[in-house]
């Protein structure tokens, strides 16, 4: 009778081991398919703002090659000049859209900081773009054929 007794506590014990090891096994696979959800929560949020990062750097460099043929036609060919200057005007639009929605999606002070420091260098951008082209006579032109 005694063997039967040490049997059965045996069984016992080794039952509880293996109950237990599978609720810390299905205990950590929960908490893993939660850590997963919100590691793709956050990857998604943050990629969005990384494209819409890159339209906006695609677009402010995009004028920067139209403000460059700009300056390279002066005015020899008025119609492609026209053309490009509404382009300017289109992809300036585009980034400004971008980072309206980037403010949008803001989470922290240090995001709004950098955020307001590129829309510092973007209207200094702007300003001595607009400048430049206003020496060399080519948004005069696109003021009074507008007028």
């Amino acid at each position: 009778m005694k063997k039967d007794s040490t049997g059965v506590k045996l069984g016992i014990a080794f039952g509880f081991l293996i109950a237990l090891l599978i609720g810390v096994g299905w205990f950590g696979l929960s908490r893993m398919g939660q850590v997963n959800a919100e590691v793709s929560r956050l990857f998604n949020q943050r990629w969005e703002k990384v494209q819409l990062a890159r339209q906006a750097v695609f677009y402010s460099n995009s004028n920067y090659r139209i403000i460059m043929k700009l300056v390279l036609l002066q005015n020899k060919v008025k119609k492609e000049a026209d053309l490009l200057t509404v382009e300017r005007e289109g992809n300036r639009q585009k980034v400004l859209a971008a980072q309206k929605k980037i403010e949008a999606m803001i989470n922290s002070e240090e995001e709004k900081e950098l955020l307001a420091k590129i829309d510092e260098s973007r209207v200094l951008q702007e300003r001595l773009s607009k400048s430049s082209l206003i020496c060399l006579g080519i948004e005069e032109n696109q003021t009074k054929s507008a007028k």
